[in-house]
C-alpha cells in the first residue's frame, strides 16, 4: 500500500516523514472494519485497505463517515457480474485540476480516480490508482454476494 501512494493519505494527501527512518508516515485503514461493512470477512488484502493519515483514519473510524459511492453501487444492476471497467465508468470521478497538488506531484496523476464520501458532513473523495480501484471493486463485488 505504501508503494502505491508513497505514504500520502488517499483522502487529504497529507503525510509527514518519520524521524527514525525518513519514510512517510501513514496508517492502514481496513475497509473490512465492522463499522463500514455488514459482514466482516476473515481475511485482509491490499484491495480492502486504504493508506490514510492519522486524522482521516480517526475521522473514518470514530467520526461521521458516509461512503456516498456505496449508494451508486446499490443502484448498479447486476453489480456482481459486471466487468470492473464498466463499474469504474459508473462510479468514479476522474480527478481534475481541483485535486490536491500532492497527488499531481508525487503520484501518477493520469492513473487516479476518486470515489465520493462524506467525512464529518463534508464532501470529500477517496483517491485510488487504477490498479487499486480495480482490486477494490472486486472486493466490493465479493461483499455484495
Amino acid at each position: 500500500m505504501e508503494n502505491k501512494y508513497k505514504g500520502y493519505c488517499q483522502i487529504c494527501g497529507f503525510t509527514f516523514r518519520k524521524v527514525k527512518d525518513g519514510k512517510n508516515s501513514f496508517e492502514m485503514f481496513n475497509w473490512n472494519d465492522k463499522r463500514v461493512v455488514k459482514h466482516k470477512k476473515s481475511f485482509v488484502t491490499t484491495a480492502d485497505s486504504l493508506c490514510l493519515c492519522r486524522n482521516c483514519n480517526a475521522n473514518i473510524k470514530w467520526g461521521s463517515f458516509e461512503p456516498i459511492f456505496i449508494d451508486k453501487i446499490n443502484n448498479i444492476e447486476d453489480f456482481q457480474n459486471k466487468q470492473s471497467n464498466q463499474i469504474i465508468e459508473i462510479l468514479h470521478n476522474i480527478i481534475d485540476n481541483g485535486t490536491a497538488n500532492v497527488f499531481k506531484e508525487h503520484l501518477d496523476f493520469n492513473d487516479m480516480y476518486a470515489l465520493e464520501i462524506k467525512l464529518n458532513n463534508t464532501s470529500k473523495n477517496i483517491y485510488f490508482v487504477h490498479e487499486h480501484l480495480i482490486q477494490f471493486i472486486a472486493y466490493l463485488q465479493l461483499e455484495k454476494e
